[in-house]
């Protein structure tokens, strides 16, 4: 049974999670500020302004002024949020709306005038993604209720619509006393826009990449999603030869029926799944799927893990500052294979110069392979189980699985679920993580467990 070397601290503390000015700056470091041509460093693309005069801008980011002049930087329509470009205020003048708005953050007035409430209401009412946190906090601040208040109350997004579409009748005299809050509130849902836009073309980028879909969430602050994280479908190695050579195969004709002498027997294992592939075996067996020489074919009930995972995953953003986690978005059944966990796989001697090099960011994504030959790195690329977090009492178990890949360094790891799991509920698993003597960080303060669980062990380590 594998058992991790150790696994993230908190996604909390992952330095590539940036805020929305780290996010301006990094998408724009080096787009030229007010000349003749908008230039993207990262993909090279280029667009002439007058070919930026015949599309809309969909967001303005922020503002500066050079030799004299101001320009601002905005996201269009059409394009990626990485390409936002810089222009002229004579360029965005035809968008009076949305310019007249930004200002109203540079010059902080000293009154709401029934314009700008408009726009910020009809503007968050109807722009997607949706922002069901901004919307809640409207709701709070207006009808004088708390967030968490509202928050459970459970409304739906057209609910939450409906509430904030009944502000607009309100004069703006009346909502003056409130006019600070809702500045604040406004600015805001501006640095929203580039957190949620940003997360949604994520969320297509690796949902492209995954065999189901991948939605990313966060209903909770402004922290943007690990963006340069790359999802993979298989291990990846420039340390190691992955190539599949299967020694030992069946000749089954119906692997079910014929459980008791198929490929997991050629290891003194027992046939791992019920009919409908389910996992039969207790935590600490090994799983032996039926291979590429094998006789039987792709609907094989013994190909379960190699199949992929059929249930949709959401990326979300945790409330109670473990950062990010991960939930299904579908029902799940005790046994049900759910995910693996992907990564680059490395040597031992790779793995002490990486684990040296995550402690001092607290927070890693080494899992030890069978025997401690390898190990798998998901810290640069993997899939959604880099995001699973810890639990004292959770619903997957890791199990070590053999396919095509017979070696027996090289297992695939497969999460299976302990229980039922009712949709949206967070995917946990045991880390299990233990003290390294010598580290200089295990001399001070332990690193405390924050699971919530009834049997929580309290530390981590």
């Amino acid at each position: 049974m594998n058992e991790p070397r150790k696994k993230k601290l908190s996604d909390n503390d992952v330095t590539d999670s940036k805020k929305y000015l780290r996010q301006v700056n990094w998408i724009n470091k080096d787009v030229e500020v007010g000349g003749r041509m908008a230039k993207d460093s990262h993909k090279g693309m280029k667009l002439k302004e007058t070919d930026l005069e015949q599309l809309d801008i969909d967001i303005i980011l922020d503002h500066k002024v050079f030799e004299d002049q101001i320009f601002y930087l905005v996201k269009l329509k059409t394009q990626s949020l990485k390409y936002s470009v810089w222009l002229s205020a004579g360029k965005v003048t035809g968008h009076p709306s949305i310019l007249y708005y930004h200002q109203v953050f540079m010059n902080s007035p000293e009154g709401l005038d029934e314009r700008i409430i408009s726009f910020f209401v009809h503007d968050i009412v109807t722009r997607e993604p949706h922002d069901l946190l901004t919307l809640t906090k409207l709701c709070a601040l207006v009808y004088g209720r708390t967030e968490e208040v509202v928050r459970e109350l459970g409304l739906t997004f057209e609910e939450l619509r409906a509430k904030a579409l009944r502000t607009l009748p309100i004069p703006a005299g009346r909502l003056h006393r409130k006019r600070l809050p809702l500045l604040r509130l406004m600015r805001f849902a501006e640095a929203r826009k580039a957190v949620l836009t940003a997360n949604a073309e994520w969320e297509r980028e690796i949902s492209d990449a995954s065999p189901v879909p991948v939605l990313v969430e966060n209903d909770v602050d402004l922290e943007v999603a690990p963006t340069s994280y790359r999802f993979i479908r298989d291990y990846e190695s420039s340390y190691v030869d992955l190539t599949a050579r299967p020694v030992l195969s069946c000749t089954c004709e119906d692997c079910f029926a014929e459980r008791a002498s198929c490929c997991a027997s050629h290891f003194g294992g027992r046939f791992a799944y019920d009919a409908r592939g389910r996992l039969l075996l207790p935590p600490g067996h090994e799983v032996y799927e039926c291979n590429r020489s094998c006789a039987c074919g792709g609907a094989c009930p013994n190909r379960v893990v190699q199949r992929g995972p059929t249930r949709p995953l959401a990326v979300f953003r945790t409330r109670d500052g473990r950062g990010w986690g991960l939930r299904t978005l579908a029902p799940l059944e005790r046994g049900q294979f759910v995910l693996e966990y992907l990564g680059e796989v490395i040597t031992p001697l790779d793995a002490e110069v990486r684990d040296a090099a995550y402690d001092v960011t607290g927070a890693t994504y080494l899992f030890d392979l069978s025997g401690g030959a390898f190990t798998v790195d998901a810290g640069q690329k993997g899939n959604a189980s880099r995001f699973i977090n810890h639990s004292c009492d959770p619903n997957l178990q890791v199990y070590t699985v053999w396919g095509d890949q017979q070696d027996p360094t090289l297992p695939r790891l497969a999460f299976f679920a302990r229980r039922r799991l009712p949709r949206g509920e967070e995917l946990t698993f045991d880390y299990q993580m233990e003290a390294r003597l010598g580290d200089e960080y295990l001399q001070g303060d332990r690193m405390r467990c924050r699971c919530g669980a009834p049997s929580c062990r309290e530390f981590l380590f």
